[in-house]
């Protein structure tokens, strides 16, 4: 190449005029990684290529949900992880757990058993603990007078939170990543999300889930998240904003839902969406006609 034009190209692309390649820039593109979960994960083989095969490229990352029996990481994980390629996110949900109960040392046996296997893995793991604590429908909610189930109080959630990381941080365990994962709906039930924050020596990526519901409840993904994406960053001056969970009800408007979902740029620090593609309660999966609008505004892996 003309030495001249090199430098040229490369005077745009520092100031983002051409991409990396020297392509002229794609705002049709989404400027943050795609990731989903699939219903037979951890264990399951196919539905995670079977998406990939219909999105015509990989995901960037690979989410699924676990609780705290299963010791992390091993085999599901190290294939999800496709030798590094796909970061892994895994909700790990404490069913039968209370806070008190991790400050107590009541599970400590487990956690060195995580802590053992994560030295012997090659990669980050991302993992976002009490996932939507913030709920008032979530059974480890931290509520004033900590009667919820998995629950406690505001106090003994942050506690028990710092306890897990500095658990993992003193026995020389850095590449499990904490995401403090939030809903994005704050109702007036919902707990207050400053007041659980652990602080940002804790947390490695803030995390926002929420869903467009459809039907007369039908709204726009940048209305969805503005609310909790201003009260997180607020928190935290420069941690980065993943959305770990996202979804989309079926219908004739969702692939233009998703096509603004995928082109957005309110929210700066976004640097991933995650979608629920399962059916639980409702079937999220996505049809063909959502694939395509995904598929249209992914960067090349």
């Amino acid at each position: 190449m003309n030495p001249a034009l090199k430098m040229a190209i490369a005077a745009l692309t520092s100031i983002g005029m051409l991409g990396a390649s020297g392509a002229e820039a794609r705002p049709d593109l989404a400027p943050f990684l795609f990731g989903a979960a699939a219903d037979d994960l951890p264990d399951g083989r196919d539905r995670l290529p079977a998406l990939e095969a219909e999105l015509g490229r990989p995901v960037d990352i690979a989410s699924t949900y676990v609780d705290w029996s299963y010791v992390f990481p091993g085999p599901n994980e190290k294939w999800m992880a496709v030798g590094g390629k796909r970061k892994v996110l895994l909700s790990w949900e404490p069913w039968g757990i209370r806070f008190s109960d991790v400050t107590a040392h009541r599970r400590d046996a487990y956690l060195e058993k995580v802590a053992n296997a994560m030295r012997a893995y090659p990669f980050d793991l991302y993992v976002r603990p009490w996932p939507e604590m913030n709920g008032n429908w979530s059974t480890w909610q931290p509520t004033p007078d900590g009667a919820k189930k998995e629950g406690g109080t505001p106090a003994e959630f942050v506690a028990a939170w710092r306890y897990v990381v500095s658990f993992f941080h003193d026995r020389g365990v850095r590449n499990l990543k904490f995401i403090f994962n939030v809903d994005a709906s704050g109702g007036r039930s919902d707990t207050p999300v400053p007041g659980i924050w652990p602080g940002s020596a804790y947390v490695d990526v803030l995390g926002i889930d929420g869903f467009n519901w459809g039907g007369g409840d039908w709204r726009p993904f940048e209305e969805i998240f503005a609310g909790m994406y201003a009260t997180v960053t607020r928190l935290d001056p420069n941690l980065p904003v993943w959305i770990a969970e996202f979804g989309c009800a079926p219908g004739a408007q969702r692939p233009a839902w998703l096509a603004e979902t995928m082109t957005t740029r309110a929210f700066p620090r976004l640097r991933a969406v995650v979608y629920f593609d399962v059916k639980s309660h409702r079937d999220w999966r996505l049809d063909a006609s959502a694939r395509q609008s995904i598929r249209s505004h992914l960067r090349a892996s």
